[in-house]
């Protein structure tokens, strides 16, 4: 691991263009700097875009961000088992979450504004105000604050 990232107790990635942070993180090989520093028990905080590359596949952001960065490759870190991430949902959001699910074959958890999700050791807990909605093929699930999902 670098060992720059050694001195830090946690790091924070914030929003922005999805498909760029990405691009710039996998082109860098950052990715694999920062499983390796979850590995050996950093901790890692991720709003908006950078939420929605601890999922599966980041397409969930294509309603809000553009690909200007060319990106082809839209397999995300993976840490949220096979889930992708949607941030700043709302019920308008569900359509186009279906249509993302039918399409791409993922089931996806969305978050809504002062939602988040704390993985510890593979245990996934919904945290915040508002509860989490899983997304699948066959249903719509309600995850309360304080919920364990796996």
């Amino acid at each position: 691991m670098d060992r720059n990232l050694k001195q830090f107790s946690a790091i924070y990635i914030g929003g922005g263009n999805t498909f760029r942070l990405l691009k710039d993180f996998k082109e860098t090989c950052f990715t694999n700097v920062l499983k390796e520093y979850l590995a050996k028990g950093g901790i890692i905080y991720g709003g908006s875009a950078g939420a929605i590359i601890f999922g599966q596949d980041i397409r969930t952001c294509s309603h809000m961000d553009s690909n200007d960065v060319g990106l082809q490759d839209f397999h995300g870190l993976g840490l949220v088992e096979n889930y992708s991430i949607w941030c700043h949902y709302n019920g308008e959001n569900d359509a186009v979450i279906n249509n993302y699910i039918f399409e791409y074959k993922n089931p996806v958890i969305s978050l809504p504004e002062e939602t988040a999700l704390f993985i510890d050791d593979e245990v996934i807990t919904v945290i915040g105000t508002k509860p989490a909605i899983l997304f699948n093929e066959e249903n719509k699930k309600v995850i309360q604050p304080g919920t364990l999902l796996s």
